[in-house]
């Protein structure tokens, strides 16, 4: 869909987070906070990382429910951004896994908690990405392959996933990994 997440109306909001951290980030917190009046932003985004706090370290992969807030019932945390450490170096192949798992256990949580709707980003694509010095995001093409593969393996989830996108280019390799993995895309009028 060729819309910003925050503009589609969806029971759940997928809030990608790096587990270490735990705290709002990217397009996610923008859409979050604007769906709020501007004098309560702060507050809300300080009970958020509150609530966040108190549940890291969250493992590699994992997704919970959390109360929602502005305009979605429920917010699905997912620990999908690497925090690599000299132990834990970030490489492709790990952080494509990582972002597989969390959304197939996103799709898990949503199906266990009777959310029938729920919308998502791209996750992960908008820093230095790995190879480049201290990266430790996916390119747009292997997060895209990452959430494609997941949602096919997820195929028995009832509800709808609005897969959300601003840039045209980024949507239409979706729609392509989509075709590629078998998994029925919405695309928005061109």
């Amino acid at each position: 869909m060729l819309a910003d997440v925050g503009e589609v109306a969806a029971d759940a909001l997928v809030v990608p987070v790096d587990g270490v951290v735990c705290r709002l980030g990217g397009a996610v917190a923008r859409a979050i906070l604007k769906s709020v009046p501007r004098e309560e932003r702060l507050e809300l985004r300080e009970d958020i990382d509150a609530e966040l706090d108190g549940w890291k370290p969250i493992p590699d992969g994992d997704a919970r429910a959390l109360e929602g807030r502005g305009r979605w019932a429920r917010f699905i945390v997912a620990a999908v951004i690497l925090h690599p450490t000299a132990e834990r170096p970030a490489n492709l192949a790990r952080a494509e896994s990582v972002l597989r798992a969390g959304v197939e256990n996103v799709i898990a949580v949503a199906s266990q908690s009777g959310i029938a709707s729920m919308a998502i980003t791209v996750v992960g694509d908008t820093r230095k990405v790995i190879g480049d010095a201290g990266g430790h995001r996916l390119d747009t093409t292997a997060s895209i392959r990452a959430i494609a593969t997941a949602l096919k393996t997820r195929h028995d989830y009832p509800g709808e996933v609005f897969w959300c996108f601003v840039d045209r280019d980024k949507r239409d390799l979706a729609v392509r990994a989509c075709d590629a993995h078998g998994v029925a895309a919405v695309v928005s009028p061109a």
